[in-house]
C-alpha cells in the first residue's frame, strides 16, 4: 500500500507505529459520531465493510481514500479528526455499495449515452455518466451526513460552506444527469432519492447558495476552457 497515487499526484506513506496507535482511538470515535447522527447508515456501514487499510497522507492537510473494485467490502484511508474520517467512511462505503448495485442491477436504459462523457462539478476532466452517478449518489449520502450533523447540534459555521458546496454541486450534477441519462426503474428511484434529499438540504437553515456561486461559477468556466 505503500505510494498508492492519488489526485494531484499525492502519493501515501506507510504510517509508523505511532499513527496506529491513534487508529483505535479514532475509529471508536468515529464509529460513535455515526451511532449518534445515524444509526442507520451506521449498522448497514459495520456490517458491510470488513476492513480499512490504514494509509499515511504526505501533507497533515490532505486527507486521502478509496475503494477499488478488485478488493470489495474495504476501504483504504488516512488518518484525520473523527468527524472528517465519518465522512470518509460514508464516502468510500457509498462507492463500495454503489458498484455492488452496478453489478447486480440495470441502472441504465440501453438507449443512454453510457460511453460519451459530461461535465462533472467535482471533476476537472468529463465523466462517463457512470461516474457522474457516482458523485451524485457518494455525496447525496454525505451531504445527508452534514445535515444531521446540524441537527444533532455541533458547530454548525465550521462546516455550513461546505454543506453548501456539496449541495450546490449536486444541482449542477442532476442538471446534467436529468438532462441526459436514460433510466431503468431502480436508476430512477435511487435519483428520486437524491433529488427528495436535496429539497430537504435546499431548505437547511445552514444552506447559502451564496458562499459556494464563485467556486461553482469558476469551476464551470475552467472546464468549458478545456472541453468546449
Amino acid at each position: 500500500i505503500n505510494n498508492m497515487s492519488f489526485p494531484n499526484n499525492i502519493k501515501s506513506k506507510k504510517p509508523n507505529r505511532n499513527d496506529y496507535k491513534k487508529w483505535d482511538y479514532l475509529m471508536f470515535n468515529s464509529r460513535n459520531i455515526l451511532k449518534d447522527v445515524w444509526p442507520n447508515i451506521e449498522e448497514i456501514i459495520a456490517l458491510y465493510i470488513n476492513i480499512i487499510v490504514p494509509l499515511k497522507s504526505p501533507d497533515p492537510n490532505i486527507d486521502i481514500s478509496c475503494t477499488a473494485k478488485k478488493f470489495p467490502h474495504l476501504i483504504f484511508a488516512s488518518d484525520c479528526e473523527p468527524i472528517q474520517m465519518s465522512e470518509v467512511i460514508i464516502h468510500e462505503f457509498s462507492h463500495n455499495i454503489l458498484n455492488d448495485i452496478l453489478f447486480n442491477y440495470k441502472i441504465f436504459d440501453d438507449k443512454s449515452p453510457k460511453e460519451s462523457i459530461f461535465y462533472s462539478p467535482w471533476r476537472p476532466d468529463p465523466r462517463p455518466l457512470t461516474g457522474v452517478f457516482h458523485a451524485l449518489y457518494v455525496f447525496g449520502n454525505i451531504a445527508e451526513y452534514y445535515a444531521r450533523l446540524f441537527d444533532s447540534g455541533i458547530n454548525k459555521k465550521i462546516y455550513s460552506e461546505k454543506f453548501t458546496l456539496i449541495v450546490s454541486r449536486i444541482d449542477k450534477a442532476l442538471e446534467v444527469f436529468q438532462k441526459d441519462a436514460l433510466l431503468t426503474t431502480i436508476g430512477r428511484e435511487i435519483i428520486n432519492r437524491i433529488i427528495t434529499q436535496q429539497i430537504k438540504n435546499k431548505n437547511n437553515k445552514e444552506f447559502s447558495p451564496k458562499i459556494a456561486e464563485e467556486k461553482i461559477i469558476n469551476h464551470r468556466k475552467i472546464y468549458n476552457k478545456l472541453y468546449k
